[in-house]
């Protein structure tokens, strides 16, 4: 996983008056830095899940209440950068460093988030020019990391590159701000779930604290628990205290844990916004989160409940760029040499003899990484 932020920079003199504005539009909380070069750079809290409704939201917010330019930047595990350019409280510019990085999108949108230099060359120094923009936004040259365009773009605007490359959750900076509608308790029943403190979890609930509240910046206190591997205990809490958050699945790593929601009648074959189940989570990522054994007994719980085998799934690699359609997830198990999920796999009934588009099989994944036991595993059902 690479790095992730949100942040707001308005142009802008006055400290306060940027965080007068925060408190009237932020869920939770934000920092707010002093002026450097007539940048103020604000920092908030429920932005960091990499909500672009919220980014928009704010950006707009910021604009219209200050009646000033504001760049709000959204940099997402390494891979896309995203700027919104907000002027006279409203949008003038949108930009996208891999608008399809999620699934093919239309020419227009393509058109629509590519970014105009000559709308941002009017946030940025007076002495940079249109063909220096156009090399920064172009997608087709490679960075290895986003950040490197992050921090051209920085030195564009004049904004200091230690400000314009953090988020709020990279420490509080400058003024710490609270928004007048705030509600304080949700988040402590989140903190206590994350602390496993029991005896407090029961208390804030039993003082009715809503436990299917999205905590802004941490989600709902189910999602927190299975996610923080708080164990089957304290999460059967949550939901004999009414949790519903049907997501808590997709994030699971647990055995016991996934066997406790199904049997709370979570939908083992539910897919997440970008389409992945929680049998594909299980394979790819389990086996670095909680080691092979453990994955193992988390898949085969997934498996007795139903978890579909052949669905197909697709992957964006940034450097070099290209998508890889068509994977299973036996494929996956496979190409990490993991020779008892693929016994599990195919004792479920994946087919091995399924092929990508270039008529690559598992197995010929599997050889590719001299992962010799898997290859003879897949050739002998082959």
């Amino acid at each position: 996983m690479g790095n992730s932020l949100t942040g707001y920079h308005v142009r802008h003199s006055s400290q306060g008056a940027v965080a007068a504005a925060l408190r009237e539009i932020v869920s939770a909380h934000a920092c707010v830095t002093r002026p450097v070069a007539d940048w103020v750079s604000a920092y908030d809290e429920v932005s960091e899940r990499q909500d672009t409704k919220e980014l928009r939201r704010i950006a707009l917010g910021l604009s219209s209440r200050l009646g000033a330019q504001v760049v709000a930047v959204l940099l997402q595990d390494s891979d896309i950068l995203l700027y919104l350019l907000c002027e006279d409280a409203r949008l003038v510019d949108e930009y996208d460093s891999c608008p399809d990085y999620f699934g093919d999108v239309d020419e227009d949108e393509q058109k629509r988030t590519r970014g105009r230099p000559e709308v941002l060359q009017r946030f940025c120094r007076a002495d940079v020019t249109l063909d220096q923009l156009s090399r920064v936004l172009d997608r087709n040259r490679e960075f290895t990391f986003e950040e490197e365009r992050l921090e051209e773009l920085a030195g564009l605007l004049g904004i200091k590159k230690s400000r314009f490359c953090r988020g709020f959750n990279d420490g509080r900076t400058g003024l710490f701000v609270t928004g007048n509608g705030y509600d304080p308790i949700p988040e402590r029943l989140v903190e206590a779930i994350e602390a496993k403190d029991f005896s407090r979890v029961r208390a804030l609930l039993a003082q009715g604290a809503p436990v299917d509240v999205t905590v802004p910046g941490r989600g709902s206190p189910l999602l927190t628990g299975v996610s923080k591997q708080v164990g089957p205990a304290l999460v059967e809490v949550l939901l004999e205290a009414g949790a519903r958050d049907t997501r808590a699945l997709l994030c699971c790593f647990d055995a016991e844990t996934a066997r406790l929601l199904l049997a709370h009648g979570r939908n083992v074959n539910l897919k997440d916004e970008n389409g992945k189940t929680a049998l594909w989570n299980a394979v790819t990522w389990a086996p670095l989160a909680v080691g092979e054994p453990a994955a193992l007994r988390l898949v085969e719980v997934l498996l007795e409940a139903g978890a579909e085998v052949g669905g197909r799934y697709e992957i964006q690699y940034l450097v070099p760029r290209r998508k890889e359609r068509g994977l299973t997830v036996l494929m996956y198990a496979a190409s990490g040499g993991h020779a008892e999920l693929v016994k599990a796999l195919l004792a479920a009934g994946a087919d091995p003899d399924v092929r990508l588009e270039d008529g690559r099989t598992a197995a010929d994944i599997a050889e590719a990484k001299g992962r010799k036991e898997v290859v003879r595993l897949l050739r002998e059902r082959g």
